[in-house]
């Protein structure tokens, strides 16, 4: 919800899963399964701004976010951690209308802190351990691309953006309590939202 003075408020979600059959590595076991679910929501305070022919968004809220990462071999979880933090997260948002069309060009970038606790375990049968910590991770994130707004009407717009992302989570996955590991992140974004 954007008011009449460019001040306004958000919220956004972001989840990726993600299922990869690979090498485990071991001995005994030629293949096993890696699984990866990493969520974000936000809550973002924001103030709208024109500079030139840009129209600008920046802003400051508060993100819950957490990575969990497993590992299996014939089924068996033998690898496991888990992060979930809270923290503040800052943005800019730049976007320029491209020859008075519908169309513009989009470039965006975030930072967040998550503050919170870690927690995993490893389990060999023949070597067991698990551990569990409060841990800081910071999240970067860039987005390039387009989008494609339109007026629906009663000062509503709705609006389609088509990006290339990348995110960088540090410190994000814990392959046990002494060797923490950062998660990056690249592909394609597809936003659909409407604003008032």
């Amino acid at each position: 919800y954007v008011g009449e003075s460019g001040f306004g408020v958000r919220g956004r979600w972001f989840q990726y899963q993600h299922t990869l059959v690979a090498g485990t590595g071991t001995f005994f076991v030629l293949e096993g399964r890696n699984y990866l679910d990493v969520y974000a929501v936000d809550i973002d305070f924001m103030q709208r701004l024109d500079v030139g022919c840009w129209q600008a968004n920046v802003g400051a809220g508060i993100r819950v976010g957490g990575v969990t990462r497993r590992s299996t071999e014939n089924g068996e979880v033998f690898q496991s951690s888990r992060f979930e933090g809270i923290g503040p997260t800052m943005f800019a948002e730049l976007k320029r209308p491209v020859f008075g069309t519908d169309l513009s060009l989009v470039a965006n970038a975030r930072g967040s802190l998550l503050f919170g606790d870690s927690a995993g375990f490893v389990d060999r049968g023949f070597w067991n351990e698990s551990w569990g910590s409060q841990t800081v991770v910071g999240v970067g994130e860039i987005q390039l691309g387009v989008e494609y707004a339109r007026e629906l009407g009663y000062g509503t717009t709705g609006f389609v953006q088509g990006l290339w992302e990348a995110q960088i989570w540090t410190n994000a996955t814990e392959l046990d309590w002494r060797t923490q590991d950062d998660l990056g992140l690249t592909g394609l974004a597809l936003n659909v939202g409407v604003t008032r």
